[in-house]
Formats: C-alpha cells, structure tokens, sequence
C-alpha cells in the first residue's frame, strides 16, 4: 500500500508541474491573442512577465506567520495567514466601532462580537446585550 502512495503522489508532483509550466507558457506567449479576454485597462492585472509578485505575497504571508509582535500570549496563538492575498487586506480596515465599557475601567478591550457582511464572529456578549435580555432598565 505504502508503494502505491508513492507512486500516486509522485504522479501527481509530474502532473502538477507539466500543468503548470505549460500554462506559463501559454499564457506568456499566447494570452495576446485571446481576444475574448482583452480588456482596455490592464495595469491591475496579472503580468506573466512578472512571476515574483506571487513569490512575494508568499513571503509576505511567511513573515505574518513568524512575526513575534503578533502572538497573543494569553491564548498562547500566533498569527495564522491561511490565504497569501491577506497583506493586501490588512490596509482596509480603517474603522473599528467599539463598545467602551470597561475599556476605562480595566483598561483592557476585549474581542465579543462583530458582524461582517451579515456574518456573526464571536459568541461574547456586552453587557448592555446582558440587561437588554434580562429586560432589566
């Protein structure tokens, strides 16, 4: 059995390296000719005469990964970048609305809840959320 694994993800390192290298070379010398694809503004798209972009978003997403500044050592988890486009998102984020309460009493703001694009992360409740299930005030 241990052979036939081998022999199948040996397989599948040819496949995927014959793939790859065949579509770089169709893309680098046959991709003026799709006309269907052409578009007027083509600065913001993919330069196969530039490879290394991606090399660097992997680098990029590397260096999130082993940064010692972003490891939270309550709960003892490094930052974990599981896409290499993530550095390119990071600068979008220009608003973080916050709940005050305890901030200036504790002087500690913790993650509860947030909503993003309908979709709940979090399962932490305010204490204003709390008294407004107890019907309290």
């Amino acid at each position: 059995m241990d052979k036939i694994i081998y022999i199948l993800c040996t397989l599948l390192v040819l496949i995927l390296l014959i793939s790859s290298i065949g579509f770089s070379v169709k893309t680098k010398f046959g991709m003026s000719d799709w006309w269907y694809l052409q578009l007027e503004d083509t600065t913001n798209l993919y330069n196969p005469s530039k490879p290394m972009l991606s090399v660097v978003k992997v680098l990029q997403a590397m260096f999130i990964n082993q940064d010692i500044n972003m490891y939270d050592e309550e709960t003892s988890n490094p930052a974990e970048a599981r896409t290499s486009n993530l550095n390119e998102e990071l600068g979008q984020v220009d608003t973080i609305p916050s709940d005050k309460m305890g901030t200036l009493t504790c002087n500690q703001m913790d993650f509860l809840k947030c909503s993003i694009s309908g979709v709940v992360f979090g399962m932490g409740s305010s204490e204003a959320e709390i008294v407004a299930r107890m019907g309290i005030g």
